[in-house]
């Protein structure tokens, strides 16, 4: 089963073999929701290595 979220605010089940023709008939009822994770931030290495770097030296 998998549940579906409606722009009503209403979660329906939705039978496993029925689900692909269910979001086929009903894609302007079903709410879109953006996933809460985010992306990780990517930095180049030199960045990283710099930052390491720096703590180091005001340890010594």
């Amino acid at each position: 089963m998998a549940t579906v979220l409606l722009k009503t605010g209403e979660f329906r089940e939705i039978p496993d073999d029925q689900l692909i023709s269910f979001l086929q008939e009903n894609q302007d009822l079903i709410q879109n929701r953006q996933s809460p994770r985010k992306r990780a931030i990517k930095r180049p290495i030199s960045t990283i290595l710099n930052y390491k770097m720096a703590a180091v030296s005001t340890l010594g």
